[in-house]
């Protein structure tokens, strides 16, 4: 229930990652799905296959979200700093982005939350090696950030406020690579069934990414912190997952924590600056699970942010970007084991997914209340916080 509990207990666990764990663990990973896929109806060895896999993978994961394949060793690994600096003036960066390399469906690519996962890294990369200034995309075979047109949310981001340069080309052999120096990361490796998404390398990243945009540390210091209000920002879905006492909770914070200013958005903002400044000048930020969350990049590091998840629906996809962002991760779900839960019930019937993740629902008000006020320590944590926090 409390993912800060979660932080805590996972920093004093901790095991340092090393290459050779990893590559076990992606070989591991790939017989535990195979296994999963030919044991669809028997429960029981799906269960124990999702606890074995996840646990492990959990705990020796942390730490090691920023690795990825070296395309000329395969099963060597490469941190984004330990890629040599090149002292070139005035040579652009460019980062590849292949559909032989990406987790994802072609088609995803256009939803902005999944483009980020191939997007991020790269920026990560740009900064290593301080090439923010010229950097550049190569889109491989007929993927494009502005395929839904020029307003899209990555497409601003890249190209207006990124400031990198696009190039399209329809395999990876049409590269020249005379014509700068070049990133291809295997981004499925950042991307593990069981386990930490790889997004970003550091929440400075984030913090630099916030200031491109045009979210001054200056602007945010004159929305909150320094003796102001806590600033409380909810945001409510208008369609599909939508919390049906979502105003009840405003109101049960608000009883809480009265000195807050707390403000409901249905997130409408049509640029990339203005739901940037919405996340930047909030102290603690509740919101369903889904695709609006992945502006947490743009959150200051602190930022309480608690994602909601409908009954029998849990899926980690953006926990990871809001820690790598410097923000802290909270949920509230149903249930004692939401991962298991989730997987069990939909490996034996998968088309249940969609029914559970659209779903609409309600929340327990007072739950919601306790997560944030333990989060800002004016509560004790409960024991039945301590037992949620402890499942992963």
């Amino acid at each position: 229930m409390v993912r800060l509990l979660q932080q805590q207990n996972n920093q004093k666990n901790g095991k340092p990652i090393t290459q050779f764990a990893l590559i076990i663990l992606a070989l591991f990973l790939s017989v535990g799905n195979l296994a999963i896929s030919q044991s669809k109806t028997d429960l029981v060895s799906v269960k124990s296959i999702i606890q074995t896999y996840y646990d492990w993978a959990s705990d020796v994961l942390m730490g090691g979200f920023n690795k990825s394949f070296n395309e000329n060793s395969i099963g060597a690994l490469q941190n984004y700093e330990e890629v040599g600096e090149v002292e070139h003036t005035n040579t652009t960066h460019w980062c590849v982005i292949s559909p032989s390399k990406m987790p994802i469906k072609v088609q995803w690519f256009d939803h902005f939350p999944h483009c980020m996962e191939m997007t991020l890294p790269c920026w990560s990369w740009f900064r290593s090696q301080h090439a923010t200034n010229d950097c550049g995309f190569v889109l491989v075979g007929g993927l494009r950030f502005d395929k839904q047109g020029n307003s899209t949310w990555q497409n601003q981001l890249v190209t207006k406020h990124m400031g990198c340069k696009v190039w399209h080309v329809p395999n990876e052999q049409s590269i020249s690579r005379d014509e700068g120096v070049f990133h291809s990361p295997n981004l499925k490796f950042l991307r593990p069934t069981f386990g930490r998404r790889g997004y970003l390398q550091n929440p400075d990243d984030a913090q630099a990414l916030r200031r491109v945009v045009g979210v001054s540390d200056a602007w945010v210091a004159s929305q909150k912190g320094n003796g102001k209000p806590l600033q409380i920002g909810i945001i409510q879905r208008t369609e599909k997952r939508v919390v049906t006492n979502m105003n009840d909770v405003a109101k049960g914070l608000q009883q809480a924590l009265p000195e807050a200013n707390i403000a409901i958005s249905t997130f409408g903002y049509p640029t990339v600056l203005e739901q940037a400044k919405w996340f930047a000048s909030m102290d603690v930020i509740v919101a369903v699970h889904g695709a609006a969350l992945t502006n947490s990049v743009f959150a200051t590091k602190g930022t309480f942010i608690l994602q909601l998840y409908p009954p029998g629906f849990h899926f980690q996809s953006l926990e990871p970007l809001i820690e790598q962002s410097g923000a802290i991760a909270l949920d509230w779900y149903k249930g004692d084991h939401p991962v298991e839960e989730f997987l069990t019930v939909t490996a034996k019937n998968p088309a249940l997914k969609n029914t559970l993740q659209h779903q609409d629902f309600e929340v327990p008000v007072d739950e919601i209340v306790d997560i944030l006020l333990v989060a800002l320590d004016k509560k004790e944590a409960t024991p039945l916080m301590m037992k949620k926090s402890s499942i992963y």
